[in-house]
């Protein structure tokens, strides 16, 4: 017989009680976020596996001028292209989300624009001068995917995707 075909020893009382107690003092000084595992599904439902990731660059609240609306921005950036976006949120819960993609997008084309909401995926185009919008964005998580528009006879290049972000 090896070491290796030895079973494990079994636990008693005393260790299932060390374990629980290791397992409450982890939960209270660093617990899982609640959202983590919608992140992790979140991040693996991308379909491409060649994409470029931008990098989320600030998001800071807006005070509105029209109420109790909550209005936040966020501005990502990355090698090809940078976006701001504008989150804003009624007194009824309802999320409008608008953005503007930079200025070096090559040649101010649109772009075809994804807003990944968990299950639901919502589609969009940028316009020429890189505005497009969302309206009625279910509140949770979501993402962006830039591409540009499929066109017949030329290889599509790559996406690029925003971090998630919770509206």
């Amino acid at each position: 017989m090896t070491p290796d075909d030895d079973p494990a020893p079994a636990l008693d009382r005393q260790d299932a009680e060390l374990f629980a107690a290791l397992r409450r003092l982890w939960e209270k000084k660093d617990p899982v976020p609640p959202d983590l595992a919608d992140r992790i599904l979140f991040a693996m439902a991308l379909e491409d596996l060649e994409f470029e990731l931008l990098s989320l660059e600030t998001a800071a609240p807006v005070l509105s001028a029209r109420g109790e609306e909550q209005v936040r921005t966020v501005t990502f950036s990355g090698e090809s292209l940078s976006v701001l976006v504008s989150i804003d949120r009624d007194r009824n819960g309802r999320v409008r989300l608008d953005g503007w993609i930079g200025p070096e997008n090559s040649g101010n084309e649109e772009l075809d624009v994804e807003l990944r909401c968990g299950q639901t995926v919502l589609y969009g185009r940028s316009d020429k001068d890189g505005r497009f919008a969302f309206d009625e964005v279910p509140a949770g998580l979501v993402q962006l995917v830039f591409r540009p528009p499929h066109r017949e006879g030329h290889c599509p290049a790559r996406a690029v995707v925003t971090p998630a972000v919770q509206v």
